[in-house]
């Protein structure tokens, strides 16, 4: 994988972004794509994370969240880090998820720890390392506790030790 210009480690601002939502429930994409013309030329933010808690991903089907990715790199136009949260209960829907965000431009793919399914040390750097072995996008592990648990440091370490 080439490197980008968009690496988190190069500095600038990245933020997590809300998913605008039309009356009907359904995606506002116009609102989208005006948005990701704001982020860039107004906040002059180097990326943005999607989908991901600020995102209400638990709202979104499985389209809508590809939708949403297709969008906002549509949009973007390349002038804009992307990262989306790939969480999904389904660690098959999560690996298509990554797979999806590779092959539209992301620069990474969010993963938070799972807030159903492994809970063990063991059970969850296997899920990950499964998940990073199955594309070759950079991944950011989102530790958060709104899963209902943290990881702990040392699962922490074995993840970012991993060599996948």
């Amino acid at each position: 994988m080439q490197p980008h210009p968009f690496r988190i480690e190069n500095g600038g601002i990245w933020a997590a972004i809300h998913t605008p939502f039309r009356p009907d429930l359904s995606l506002d994409l116009e609102g989208l794509r005006r948005n990701a013309g704001l982020y860039v030329d107004a906040l002059h933010l180097s990326g943005v994370f999607y989908c991901g808690l600020m995102g209400e991903y638990w709202s979104l089907t499985l389209p809508e969240r590809k939708l949403f990715t297709e969008t906002l790199a549509g949009a973007a136009g390349g002038r804009l880090g992307l990262a989306p949260n790939c969480t999904h209960h389904s660690i098959a829907e999560t690996i298509e998820l990554v797979r999806h965000a590779r092959e539209h431009g992301c620069h990474y793919a969010a993963l938070m720890n799972p807030p159903v399914g492994p809970r063990t040390d063991e059970a969850l750097h296997e899920y990950f390392r499964t998940v990073c072995a199955a594309t070759d996008i950079e991944v950011i592990i989102f530790n958060t506790p709104a899963a209902g648990y943290m990881l702990n440091p040392a699962c922490s370490r074995a993840c970012a030790r991993s060599p996948t």
